[in-house]
């Protein structure tokens, strides 16, 4: 985090979006770091493409573009919960994640 800026890269298993983005919501209600804006990266499918074809590796089951934009209920989950407290919206977010399996 730098001037109230975090950053996150999500080049792995999409398992790992829920903790990938509380991360954000943490260092959001902390009084040490508090963030403004939360960026996250990841790949697009047509990178992993090209990387799979060019490199041999291998994306499955990896994080993309295109997935994350279906997980847009994340997002607000983790970025509009101000008035909850940490423990309040860490449930909302797992419950949201186990209703997604």
């Amino acid at each position: 985090m730098k001037e109230r800026l975090g950053i996150e890269v999500g080049f792995g298993h999409a398992s790992f979006i829920g903790i990938d983005l509380l991360k954000f919501q943490i260092a959001s209600y902390s009084g040490l770091d508090k963030i403004d804006v939360g960026v996250y990266i990841v790949t697009t499918k047509n990178f992993q493409k090209k990387m799979k074809n060019e490199y041999k590796q291998n994306w499955e089951g990896s994080l993309s573009f295109e997935k994350n934009s279906q997980n847009e209920e994340l997002l607000r989950i983790c970025y509009t919960d101000k008035e909850r407290t940490a423990e309040e919206s860490l449930q909302r977010l797992s419950n949201h994640l186990f209703s997604m399996n």
